[in-house]
């Protein structure tokens, strides 16, 4: 046997045949294969101890509005409008329970 912790499967293929599990032995002696894969739109699960460690998937570039860090959030100006506040604001709570407590 050529390695001890080689499994006995080599990959397995899940219900969609788009997953593989594969150990990080293997991972390590066939990047490039995977790689490929992973451009093709595969996922590929890797294993350490027959554990899933890592995920390999195909990259996308983030929108160009995301790129600059512009919305990373929905926008929440109409939800915040339909907030109702009761009673005086907290600056003021504030402001009025330390003056009670200094006299």
């Amino acid at each position: 046997m050529k390695n001890q912790f080689m499994y006995i499967y080599l990959c397995t293929e899940l219900t969609n045949g788009v997953m593989k599990k594969v150990p990080v032995n293997q991972v390590r002696e066939q990047l490039a294969k995977y790689l490929t894969e992973a451009e093709q739109g595969e996922e590929v699960i890797i294993t350490r101890h027959n554990k899933p460690v890592a995920k390999l998937v195909n990259y996308e570039e983030p929108e160009k509005n995301q790129k600059k860090g512009k919305n990373k959030f929905p926008d929440m100006t109409e939800f915040r409008k339909k907030i109702k506040v009761k009673g005086k604001p907290m600056s003021e709570f504030v402001v009025d329970m330390r003056r009670e407590e200094r006299y």
